[in-house]
C-alpha cells in the first residue's frame, strides 16, 4: 500500500506537470501547484483513513476514479472568462489530477480498488 509520503510526492509531481502544461502558467503557479498537488494527493485517505488494508470503500473505488476523471475532463474543456473562474479551473485541474494519481497508485496494490 503506498504511503502518505508516496501519495504526497505523486500528487505534487502530477500537479506541477498539469500546471506546467497550461499555456498561461507562470513560474509561481507551477510552484503553487506543488502544494496543491501535495495536499490533494492525500484527500482519499483523509476521507477514508488507511486504518487497515480493507479501508477502501466509496472514495477508493473505480467509480470514484471514473467520477474524478469525468470531472477533470469537464474542467479541462471549460473556457473560463473571469480571473476567479480561471483560478477555480486551475485548482480543479491540479487538485483533480493529484487525486487521480492517488487512486491510480492504489489500483496497482494487491487489494486494488473495489468497484464501489
Amino acid at each position: 500500500m503506498p504511503s502518505r509520503v508516496t501519495h504526497e510526492f505523486a500528487g505534487s509531481i502530477t500537479g506541477m506537470a498539469v500546471a506546467a502544461s497550461i499555456p498561461s502558467a507562470s513560474v509561481i503557479s507551477v510552484g503553487a501547484s506543488y502544494f496543491i498537488g501535495k495536499g490533494a494527493g492525500c484527500i482519499p485517505d483523509l476521507l477514508e483513513p488507511a486504518t487497515s488494508p480493507n479501508h477502501r470503500r466509496v472514495f477508493h473505488s473505480w467509480i470514484a476514479l471514473a467520477a474524478m476523471g469525468y470531472g477533470w475532463k469537464k474542467a479541462y474543456d471549460w473556457e473560463p472568462k473571469s480571473d476567479l473562474d480561471k483560478f477555480i479551473r486551475y485548482v480543479a485541474l491540479v487538485g483533480g489530477a493529484a487525486v487521480i494519481s492517488h487512486l491510480a497508485l492504489d489500483s496497482f496494490t494487491p487489494k486494488s480498488l473495489p468497484l464501489m
